[in-house]
């Protein structure tokens, strides 16, 4: 049976509309839709008719779809959004996801737009948790270009065997060396030695031939720094005639690590909001989240925390650790502690609902396991509550080998994170009350002493109690699905337009009806119906 569907279609050919409807009932919709192709027409539509998808087309000839988006945004901040192109560039594609857009679809590729819609509408129930996803972007995007915009270029030359015979200040200051010191060094000090031989075979067939074509314009690398550490570059090399006829290079070198990781965090972030949305226990989710997070901010050891409203203290209930790791004896003794509010790392963030940084936690006055971290050779600790604006759950903790100074954008998107699990839990919560509530009404009306029967408004049976089997004679099975059997037929228009009145809203109580049981026998009864 096709499902009815109310689809908002913003765009300005007819053609493309009835195409877009085809490709969703060929995926199983009965659409109802209608086609706007201006803001006016647009903002009426969101106001008059309540929508469960809007399609969106990017580029329409009287309207701009990033304003459709916005607009859609500011009026009806829950409807999912798609978009449909023809074509379009992955940047532009970012930048509407951004903005709040489900999805990107190409107009070429259709048969993907039923299962985009399906997964848009499934979506929804976690509209909150979308919401806060893209201000998390938001807010990432803005750091990151604030960080592109300060980057510093280092400009090396090198002769044809990767002696660098000049560097400027910029390179030193990018690689920690200090002024000078790059000079006469072979460029694999600051280069792995894997990246250096791809660009010296390179550097040999342009010698050869002449051709600066075999020299990749832009290429991305991995840098060393001085004190040891990787980072991310993009880089070229140019060919340089030296005043002495030898032939040098010219490599430019251009830092993108800060750009790496904050890549590296938004991946994260939706990872986690996917983990949040498939999972079906706490359980998976969590033996999920952890290692995605772990591996992403490159920590050793990973726990999770929640209250135990009993005694109102932290238990810890999960636990991780990289594969590198030898951590079993402290993840051991996590599992046993139990910390109060503003005790130990996990407490003091408890305490103060808020993301906590501690550069090296076996110096850490407040820290009963700093003697088991030390022995474990355990440093750095972040810690993030897991919570909503009423309520806090627990918290989220990462520990790691080495002394960390203070990563605001990390230390952000755990934050971040921790909200998105605390509106998890809070969904769960409020999903098991429901359970609870439905079972415990299913259990009225089963043991209830009087006939209960409940149709749909097509007259569809819906709910037949075990009393309702007895007096009528039919089983559940015999009528659930199907048209209620009870109504006499000079008895069928009266029936309706009760049916219609209490449809309205009205409350019918204890008025005599006849009806007939499975033998045909004529019954009257007093009814109630609501």
């Amino acid at each position: 049976m096709s499902r009815p569907l109310r689809v908002l279609i913003v765009d300005g050919q007819e053609g493309d509309a009835r195409l877009i409807l085809q490709s969703l009932r060929e995926g199983g919709y009965a659409p109802f839709s209608l086609r706007v192709d201006s803001a006016q027409a647009l903002a009426l539509a969101l106001e008059t008719q309540p929508w469960d998808v809007a399609l969106c087309e990017y580029a329409l000839p009287k309207y701009d779809g990033t304003a459709a988006l916005a607009l859609i945004r500011s009026r009806k901040p829950d409807l999912p959004v798609i978009f449909l192109t023809g074509a379009l560039a992955v940047d532009a594609a970012i930048r509407l996801v951004k903005a709040g857009a489900y999805d990107c679809v190409l107009k070429d590729g259709l048969t993907r737009l039923p299962r985009a819609v399906e997964q848009a509408i499934g979506e929804s129930i976690a509209q909150r948790l979308h919401e806060e996803m893209q201000q998390a972007l938001h807010n990432t995007t803005e750091q990151l270009r604030g960080v592109l915009e300060a980057a510093i270029d280092g400009i090396i030359e090198i002769d044809a065997s990767g002696t660098i015979m000049l560097a400027n200040a910029q390179a030193h200051h990018l690689f920690g060396w200090p002024p000078g010191a790059l000079i006469s060094q072979p460029i694999s000090t600051i280069m792995p030695q894997e990246h250096w031989e791809q660009h010296r075979n390179e550097i040999q067939v342009f010698l050869k031939t002449g051709n600066s074509a075999s020299l990749e314009p832009i290429t991305e690398v991995t840098g060393l720094h001085h004190d040891g550490t990787e980072l991310y570059c993009e880089h070229s090399v140019s060919p340089l005639m030296h005043y002495s006829g030898e032939q040098r290079f010219v490599v430019t070198l251009r830092d993108i690590t800060a750009r790496k990781q904050a890549e590296r965090l938004l991946a994260t972030q939706y990872t986690v909001a996917q983990i949040l949305i498939e999972a079906s226990t706490l359980e998976e989710a969590y033996a999920k989240i952890l290692p995605t997070l772990g591996t992403c901010l490159d920590w050793g050891v990973g726990n999770i925390w929640h209250i135990d409203p009993a005694v109102n203290l932290l238990r810890c209930i999960e636990t991780w650790q990289a594969p590198q790791m030898e951590a079993a004896e402290f993840l051991a003794d996590s599992r046993q502690r139990t910390f109060a509010p503003g005790v130990g790392t996990p407490g003091r963030a408890w305490g103060s609902n808020e993301p906590l940084w501690i550069s090296d936690i076996s110096t850490d006055s407040n820290c009963p396991r700093a003697p088991l971290a030390a022995k474990t050779g355990l440093h750095a600790a972040i810690e993030a509550p897991i919570m909503t604006e009423k309520r806090i759950y627990g918290i989220i903790e990462f520990l790691d080998l080495k002394i960390r100074d203070p990563d605001t954008l990390a230390l952000k998107m755990l934050g971040d994170i921790g909200l998105k699990v605390g509106l998890y839990l809070e969904r769960k919560e409020t999903e098991e009350l429901l359970q609870a509530a439905n079972a415990q009404l299913a259990e009225i009306v089963r043991s209830a002493p009087v006939a209960i029967t409940a149709v749909d408004n097509e007259n569809k049976v819906l709910t037949w109690n075990p009393t309702a089997e007895h007096l009528f004679g039919w089983t559940e099975a015999e009528v659930l699905g199907k048209p209620i059997p009870t109504i006499p037929e000079d008895k069928y228009d009266e029936h309706v337009t009760t049916l219609q009145q209490v449809l309205a809203g009205k409350i019918i109580t204890r008025c005599e009806v006849q009806r007939k049981n499975k033998n045909g026998k004529m019954l009257l009864l007093s009814c109630s119906k609501s």
